[in-house]
């Protein structure tokens, strides 16, 4: 595997910024991002953005090969309850 550094951005910062000021009756979300989703997801969770009134709807590539890489217990249903 080839490491790259790319730049990046605060996904949360992002939806509170020039998302959630437009106030949008629906946000579709769509993640395919290699692996970073183990991180992305929880800390989107944990700042309640995962909810009816932030982000409606969420299509999600979920790469298990790199589940171990974070030591991640994420499923889909952890963060639906």
């Amino acid at each position: 595997m080839t490491k790259y550094d790319v730049p990046t951005m605060d996904l949360e910062d992002f939806i509170k910024t020039s998302i959630q000021p437009l106030r949008p009756e629906k946000v579709l979300m769509k993640m395919d991002i290699e692996g970073s989703e183990f991180i992305v997801l929880p800390h989107l969770y944990k700042h309640k953005l995962l909810c009816e009134n932030s982000i409606t709807a969420i299509a999600i590539e979920l790469h298990a090969w790199v589940k171990p890489s974070f030591n991640s217990s994420l499923t889909i249903s952890s963060l639906t309850s």
